[in-house]
């Protein structure tokens, strides 16, 4: 009763535009395989310790005619953090934590990595009746194990949802990080996340739901004088078939540019309408 464990992954294979350089390759595939793992030990009724455990990997293609022209990479990733949490009352707690991890990035036989260490505090759970979440404020260091440079960013963790009636929910996720890229790997960047979404349950039995969501993304390199955006806008359709599948009906439209003032194209912008339909299970 003292030891909790849980673990999550997922595998997507995917097709379409990437990344933001001089290049853009259409329907560029690749497979993204995401690995996580927590272990929590009570010390006392009120505070655990605990351990986190993430493997990423983003595979491009190793199909001749994409190999020979993507300027993509291959990205794998590990993060261990541990840390210390205490239960301020039976709905809320508060954790402080430190983590160490290493990406690599490699293509056409070269690699190149990063290691990262970082330290954060935070809390979880129920602020108000109607508002539960994570709020997470840290550091993060980034350094080249090639050339030895890097620098620091602050890092955010925001992850809020707001009830607004009985059938209606506000979702508010905001994350800044250090970042490894899949088009510029020698270089370090800082990107923020931002997404909006609204919910809301439809008919008595409720099981469709309909949203509307926004999202704004930032990236931006110091090293490099170069800054990406993309902003996307959909709604989305939810029929919940059993407790434990899901169907959802989508469209996005997504705008990406990127700055590149020393480069001699100064930047690039192109657009993305998509749809899609998509099946969730679990068990």
């Amino acid at each position: 009763g003292k030891v909790r464990f849980s673990t999550a992954h997922s595998a997507s294979l995917k097709t379409g535009i990437q990344g933001g350089n001089t290049w853009l390759i259409g329907q560029n595939n690749r497979t993204l395989l995401n690995n996580q793992i927590r272990i929590s030990v009570d010390i006392t009724p009120k505070s655990d310790l605990y351990v986190n455990g993430t493997y990423r990997i983003t595979d491009q293609s190793e199909d001749e005619a994409f190999a020979r022209n993507s300027l993509f990479n291959d990205i794998e990733s590990w993060n261990v953090a541990g840390g210390y949490g205490f239960g301020y009352s039976e709905k809320l707690r508060f954790f402080a934590q430190t983590s160490y991890g290493e990406q690599i990035s490699s293509r056409l036989g070269r690699s190149w990595g990063w290691d990262t260490l970082g330290v954060s505090v935070g809390a979880e759970g129920e602020f108000t009746d109607k508002l539960t979440g994570t709020v997470q404020l840290g550091y993060q260091q980034q350094t080249s194990q090639i050339t030895g440079n890097g620098g620091g960013t602050p890092t955010v963790t925001l992850e809020l949802e707001q009830l607004l009636g009985r059938r209606t929910l506000l979702t508010l996720a905001y994350t800044r990080r250090n970042q490894v890229n899949i088009d510029a790997v020698s270089a370090a960047s800082v990107s923020d996340s931002f997404r909006l979404n609204l919910s809301r349950a439809l008919g008595n039995r409720q099981k469709w739901f309909a949203s509307i969501f926004a999202s704004l993304w930032q990236n931006d390199f110091p090293d490099i004088d170069r800054s990406d955006q993309a902003l996307s806008l959909g709604t989305s359709l939810d029929y919940r078939i059993q407790e434990w599948m899901s169907a959802q009906l989508s469209y996005s439209y997504a705008g990406f540019s990127a700055q590149l003032p020393g480069w001699a194209l100064g930047g690039i912008d192109y657009q993305v309408n998509q749809v899609s339909l998509s099946l969730s299970f679990g068990f």
